[in-house]
């Protein structure tokens, strides 16, 4: 079954920008992030691919990293995508959402390495974004 993810996540940002919501639309937003999760493509890497590009566009971000929270284990291939976009994301509460997969699946040791790594390789990152999401790698859920 083939599942159209641009199709999915513009959904999802359509319901998010809505503003306020109700139950219904609570539900609505649940029922899609569970439709996502569940035809999770954990071993499709063309399905993969739409993932890790979609890290890289706001607002397509927000609907991987809530689909993430539903989705276990992550793909070894988002890793690095995943703690890229927790150092690029200029609001250090909302890098959590990226980080804190990583941490499930990963454990907190290697997403701390490579969030050195990561911020060593690149100008982009500041020395704040790597503080911010050190933060969500070392907090207790």
């Amino acid at each position: 079954m083939d599942i159209d993810w641009d199709d999915l996540a513009d959904r999802y940002v359509q319901l998010i920008e809505a503003g306020p919501r109700s139950q219904p639309e609570h539900s609505a937003i649940d029922d899609l992030l569970g439709k996502a999760a569940s035809s999770f493509p954990k071993n499709r890497p063309s399905d993969l691919a739409w993932f890790v590009a979609a890290l890289n566009k706001a607002p397509k971000k927000w609907f991987v990293a809530k689909t993430l929270e539903r989705v276990n284990p992550v793909p070894s291939i988002l890793f690095d995508p995943l703690l890229t976009a927790a150092l690029e994301e200029p609001n250090p509460s909302a890098n959590r959402l990226f980080i804190a997969p990583c941490v499930r699946a990963f454990g907190r040791d290697a997403v701390k390495a490579k969030l050195n790594e990561l911020a060593a390789q690149s100008e982009r990152h500041s020395a704040d974004s790597l503080a911010w999401t050190m933060y969500w790698a070392d907090a207790k859920r």
